[in-house]
């Protein structure tokens, strides 16, 4: 390994060290009051240029020749004005940095003024004349590079009658780079101290990581691992990102190089003071990245490889964070600045005892990637208490899911068929296609509206087919069903209806393999005048690779059509939450073709009384999944800790998730009427009811 190693770009990129008005380079004066070379205060080495100031605009400049081509990179200066509250205004102009050809034609650009120049001082301001416009012209403006004069300008509202107020010193050019290499345990690790002390050197003064008072003041690109990798360890350091307004929104960034650098920062704590360029991280390499209790406060996006680990670090209004694969325990998200959500994750099992704290807005985390994924202790405040589409749920499945070659728009939608349970109806429907990559199927959706009052739930279901292409039909018994679809939710107007195949019933579609997607309404109360309707295209049918068909209720059969349906069948947008070690149940919204399940052990409690509301023993009670009619309880009365007439168990599938119950009491003595009903599992409170049975008097 090497000792660390501090340097930049701005070392070797100098228009002016500014160490004398006339040598090597002169500068020239704008207004009354001549320039000269300043020894009595200054920034860097020995000495600075200066002015007088009895007049209300004026500046002064150097004559060079500087190309400065590369998008990003900034004219950067030292500037001081000794009266700060006689200056104008920030965007009045009261300090202004200038570039241009001749003293005829130059551009000026707003770094402060009276209201924001406050305490004085020097400053270290960058500009970045090619991408940013400038506040003020003089002639045709700057023109191209290269550029021949450099300087500052400054607008009062009064002259200044004693001595010379005006001050500049060192003009540099370039990214504003802060290149960190090297380090170890043998030799000293890297620091933030370390490279200060190169910056805040007098014969120096980059302008790019300064001490101030409690803290470190940066700007600029900070590359950790530049050249060659770096070991940089430090703790406890409170880092202030200055409120740069010249440059472009990526201009402050932490880049963190060579997959083999080790960063360790722990109790870190990274502020922005501006807007502009908040302050990125970025790791461009796959680094050992270790933030530990770091606090970061008013940045911009985050993007995080695998290697990386986040241990009681703080994001506060932070931007989007990106994943990226890394393990983020006991981590805060509070209040993203993102447009939609504080965390893009595409591995939720690494997420683990973090808290999300909504801004009013956005989701607490988009996933995606399909998968099942163990979920620990994550919590989740001030999101939406339901789960829906209203952009603010906790959770929000954006997997991409994929439906090439599977489906048919609803622009082709031209005609109705009404579908029905009832003798003489039609109760399903369906369309064949070719599945267009080897994927798990997560949604189906249909084109539906409703006639009457529907009730009851349909399903969507994945059959083989038979017969030939064009004629193809259903076959044997479904190969996957989807959740439970309320036709009662429907309206009096078409749209795409979504049926959600979760990752626990659903089935892996094979390239080039033609199947059915029905949509069965027979386990529905619906009749003639109250219908569930599907669109479909049946003036010129212009899908290529299917063709629909009809189940009839009279008869059992299925028939194909010449039609086509509308609908779509997504795969690969499937995700599984397992919820262990506490936390929230997060609220979820789910994307076009995606489907998201929460699998969490709840407690199930069923309660059995009789026509008086006194409890009911040994009353059996047996619990079915409706998707697969898995036993989820089966059990008599009055045997659990809960007493008299309770029936209890714990469930750990997937929910929400439908369920019916068959109550019934067999004995000799009192006769009582079964009863079933339905109910659903809900992922945060479970399932519990009260069954009141009576009387069997024919018995």
């Amino acid at each position: 390994m090497a000792v660390p190693s501090y340097t930049t770009d701005l070392s070797s990129q100098t228009i002016s060290e500014c160490e004398s008005n006339s040598t090597p380079l002169v500068f020239t004066n704008i207004g009354t009051g001549a320039d000269a070379t300043e020894t009595d205060y200054f920034i860097q080495k020995t000495a600075c240029v200066s002015k007088p100031f009895n007049i209300t605009a004026g500046g002064i400049y150097v004559t060079t020749s500087q190309a400065i081509t590369t998008s990003g990179h900034c004219f950067w200066a030292w500037y001081y004005f000794g009266c700060p509250n006689a200056l104008l205004g920030e965007t009045s102009g009261g300090m202004q940095a200038m570039v241009g050809q001749s003293v005829s034609n130059y551009d000026k650009w707003d770094i402060f003024g009276s209201d924001t120049y406050t305490y004085g001082g020097w400053r270290c301001v960058p500009v970045d004349i090619l991408n940013i416009g400038y506040d003020d012209r003089v002639g045709s403006g700057k023109g191209s590079s290269p550029y021949l004069i450099f300087g500052v300008y400054a607008n009062t509202s009064t002259g200044i009658g004693k001595g010379n107020p005006l001050g500049i010193d060192v003009m540099r050019y370039g990214r504003g780079e802060m290149r960190i290499a090297g380090g170890s345990s043998g030799d000293g690790y890297a620091t933030f101290s370390g490279f200060a002390t190169e910056n805040d050197s007098i014969n120096n003064r980059w302008g790019l990581f300064q001490v101030i008072d409690g803290a470190y003041l940066w700007q600029g690109l900070m590359i950790l691992g530049y050249g060659a990798l770096t070991e940089f360890t430090d703790s406890n350091k409170n880092i202030l990102i200055a409120n740069t307004k010249k440059v472009q929104s990526d201009f402050n960034k932490i880049e963190i190089r060579n997959a083999s650098s080790i960063i360790n920062w722990t109790g870190i704590q990274i502020s922005s003071l501006g807007t502009t360029a908040k302050g990125l991280f970025v790791m461009t390499d796959n680094a050992d990245v270790n933030l530990d209790t770091c606090t970061f406060i008013d940045m911009g996006t985050f993007t995080f490889q695998s290697n990386a680990v986040s241990i009681g670090t703080i994001f506060r209004r932070c931007e989007l964070v990106t994943q990226g694969g890394a393990p983020f325990t006991n981590c805060t998200f509070d209040s993203t600045n993102d447009t939609a959500k504080a965390l893009l994750s595409n591995n939720p099992a690494n997420l683990s005892n973090c808290n999300f704290i909504s801004s009013g807005t956005k989701h607490g985390v988009e996933f995606n990637t399909q998968g099942t994924f163990t979920w620990s202790g994550n919590i989740f405040t001030g999101y939406a208490s339901t789960d829906g589409s209203t952009g603010d749920e906790a959770v929000y499945n954006n997997c991409t899911p994929y439906n090439t070659g599977q489906t048919h728009p609803s622009s082709n939608q031209d005609s109705t068929l009404s579908l029905r349970s009832d003798a003489g109806g039609t109760s399903a429907t369906g369309e064949s296609f070719a599945a267009g990559a080897t994927k798990i199927l997560s949604v189906a959706r249909f084109y539906l509206k409703k006639t009457g009052s529907p009730t009851g739930n349909a399903t969507a279901k994945i059959y083989a087919v038979t017969g030939s292409s064009g004629s193809y039909t259903p076959t044997g018994t479904a190969l996957a069903t989807s959740e439970n679809f309320n036709v009662a939710n429907l309206t009096g107007s078409y749209a795409m209806n979504s049926f959600i195949f979760k990752l626990t019933n659903s089935i892996t579609l094979t390239s080039t393999t033609n199947y059915f997607v029905v949509i069965d309404v027979s386990a529905t109360t619906s009749s003639a005048g109250n219908t569930i309707d599907v669109g479909y295209e049946n003036t010129t049918p212009s899908f290529a690779t299917g063709n629909a068909a009809t189940y009839a209720v009279t008869g059992s059969t299925w028939t194909n059509q010449a039609y086509d349906l509308i609908f779509d069948c997504y795969t690969d947008g499937a995700i599984i939450l397992n919820l262990s070690g506490g936390g929230s149940t997060p609220t979820i919204r789910n994307a076009i073709g995606c489907s998201t399940s929460i699998s969490a052990s709840v407690n199930i409690s069923v309660y059995v009384v009789d026509t008086s509301n006194s409890p009911l023993n040994d009353v059996q009670v047996a619990i079915f999944r409706t998707s697969d009619d898995l036993e989820i309880m089966n059990k008599d009365t009055g045997y659990d800790v809960e007493g008299n007439g309770y029936a209890t168990t714990t469930y750990n599938g997937t929910t929400p998730a439908n369920i019916y119950l068959r109550v019934r009491k067999a004995s000799t003595g009192t006769k009582y009427i079964p009863v079933s009903s339905t109910g659903t599992i809900q992922s945060g409170s479970g399932y519990s009811t009260t069954i009141t049975l009576s009387i069997d008097t024919n018995a």
